[in-house]
């Protein structure tokens, strides 16, 4: 049941992220709200099937929460116009392009924890789970 709170968890934490980043009803706050989504889906699909839910080395309850708590702070300290101006102006070098805004490193950001880090990290650790004949546990089925 708990991870079920933590699934209605996700989108609410990116509504605030939305709103105190002043996305709005864009495709950046729609991808804002969907991101969390995707890895709390998987940890709780693999907590169901084989009793163990598995993090990752980013995952939400810890580093996702310290990164939206800075995320939210800069935004707090500075407004969310932070989020809607250049790259290089707030660091001073051109990052890739003089074009790159600071939303575009956000949404950088959490493709590649989703894809580089968790996805892979959470891909290994079920296959080191046990097959089905050796524990009577299908990963895969319903």
């Amino acid at each position: 049941m708990v991870v079920g709170i933590d699934s209605l968890n996700c989108p609410l934490a990116g509504l605030v992220m939305v709103a105190a980043c002043g996305y709005g009803s864009t495709p950046l706050g729609l991808f804002t709200v969907l991101i969390p989504c995707p890895t709390m889906f998987l940890s709780s699909w693999e907590q169901y099937h084989t009793g163990i839910l598995y993090l990752g080395f980013i995952n939400g309850p810890c580093e996702g929460i310290m990164i939206a708590c800075t995320i939210m702070g800069l935004a707090a300290a500075y407004g969310p116009q932070f989020y809607h101006q250049r790259a290089i102006d707030v660091f001073g070098w051109v990052v890739i392009d003089e074009s790159i805004m600071m939303w575009h490193l956000f949404v950088a950001m959490c493709l590649i924890a989703f894809f580089i880090v968790h996805l892979p990290s959470w891909y290994r650790y079920l296959l080191s789970l046990p097959s089905t004949a050796d524990c009577g546990v299908s990963i895969m089925s319903t």
